[in-house]
């Protein structure tokens, strides 16, 4: 037998693919209002909410899939993003940090972290946090970006 929340949630993510938001919306409230417990299917609404502007009841969806999952990396990150995207710095700040407890070995979350210590004006943060993203992928183009708005920004900083 099928299960609807299953499929509502599938039906969600594929209408975001190909980028139906108030569709891929009205799936996955479906989806979460049978299965509550569904944490993927909350933290897929809460980003759909947030594209579509609504950021509270996004914040709202990223927290439900938290309470659900403690250790849901993704929606940690997501719920990160979303504060920070508000400048609440702190709040984006414990968000990385809880995620990074889960997944220390994400480089994008370090380079998340040095951008948002730059807008912070924690310098020292923001380099050490760059210096995470090199020591995991030595390579990485964006931590050549992130060093690049770290400099930039203190730069900008410096001329105030």
């Amino acid at each position: 037998m099928a299960d609807p929340a299953h499929e509502h949630h599938t039906a969600g993510f594929a209408l975001t693919q190909q980028g139906d938001l108030e569709g891929a919306k009205r799936e996955l409230e479906a989806s979460v209002r049978l299965d509550p417990t569904a944490a993927l299917a909350h933290m897929n609404l809460g980003w759909v909410l947030e594209e579509l502007g609504s950021r509270k009841d996004a914040e709202e969806a990223y927290r439900a899939a938290i309470t659900i999952e403690p250790d849901f990396y993704e929606a940690h990150v997501n719920l990160g993003i979303l504060y920070l995207d508000q400048n609440e710095f702190e709040r984006a700040r414990r968000c990385f940090l809880t995620a990074l407890e889960h997944r220390p070995d994400m480089a994008d979350v370090y380079g998340m972290l040095s951008y948002l210590y730059s807008q912070m004006e924690n310098w020292q943060e923001s380099a050490e946090a760059c210096r995470q993203v090199l020591r995991l992928d030595p390579k990485s183009y964006k931590a050549f970006y992130w060093l690049g708005l770290l400099i930039l920004n203190w730069a900008d900083r410096r001329r105030r």
